[in-house]
């Protein structure tokens, strides 16, 4: 499949979308932790996601696309941000923030141990068999983690959107699209998972502000909790404005409980 045909396969009406992504919490529980999630929207409301997102970034020439890391700390932007002031990249979040909180979409999330494999081969939630869904080799230990988190978003939209076509869309460092199977909740009918650059998906751009907010939420909450924490800066009070608005919805296993709460 080419980028033109997978654009249109995300058009059309009647399909589910996922656009997912994760990040590190380290130094937040204890143990690494990571947490996975993503931005659930119906295809037929993806245009709308894909003008809004355009007309963002439209006005910012120098800029390649809305990466949250980049917006958040220019000094490290590789993506042209460093060109922009504070108040301009604050206009930026909050219009991205709207649209995200505004797009009908649900952001199903959970949090992982990487060392968790074993509980949860215990718990029924892994299969010691499952392999790679790329290249049929055996996975790491975390990448099997990985694995499972894919595999309870798949139940969720099961769930909550019955049995329809499901895409779901994963950034890769590559300059094509990758499409592999995988085996999802047995009733999520036609789950395809696409590998693709997120500069190119308006999905992905907006799975990313919505799993940066959570991280980066959580771990301001817990400074907050410190007497001796520095005031928020204005990014930081327009995140957690942002976070206030998402329609998010946490999934647990039995040990991811104490992680999400």
């Amino acid at each position: 499949m080419d980028f033109k045909q997978f654009e249109q396969a995300l058009l059309v009406p009647g399909r589910i979308l996922v656009f997912l992504d994760d990040s590190e919490l380290s130094g937040v529980f204890e143990g690494p932790v990571d947490l996975y999630g993503g931005v659930v929207l119906r295809s037929d409301d993806y245009a709308n996601v894909e003008a809004t997102l355009a007309g963002i970034l439209s006005g910012y020439p120098k800029a390649k696309e809305l990466h949250a890391v980049e917006v958040m700390n220019p000094s490290k932007a590789a993506e042209g941000w460093t060109n922009y002031s504070m108040e301009q990249r604050r206009d930026v979040f909050a219009r991205w923030g709207a649209c995200l909180s505004s797009a009908h979409l649900t952001i199903p999330y959970l949090y992982l141990r990487r060392d968790q494999w074993q509980e949860l081969l215990e718990q029924g939630h892994a299969q010691q068999g499952q392999v790679d869904i790329l290249k049929g080799k055996q996975r790491k230990p975390e990448e099997a983690v990985r694995r499972v988190a894919l595999d309870l978003l798949a139940r969720f939209i099961h769930a909550n959107y019955g049995e329809q076509v499901a895409i779901f869309v994963q950034d890769a460092k590559t300059n094509q699209v990758q499409e592999s199977m995988f085996i999802g909740h047995e009733n999520v009918l036609e789950c395809s998972l696409f590998h693709t650059f997120s500069h190119l998906v308006a999905g992905l751009q907006l799975a990313d502000l919505a799993i940066y907010s959570i991280s980066r939420c959580t771990r301001l909450i817990q400074q907050q909790k410190v007497e001796t924490s520095p005031p928020l800066q204005p990014l930081g009070q327009e995140l957690l404005r942002t976070f206030a608005r998402l329609n998010v919805v946490p999934l647990t296993t039995e040990l991811s409980k104490q992680g999400s709460e």
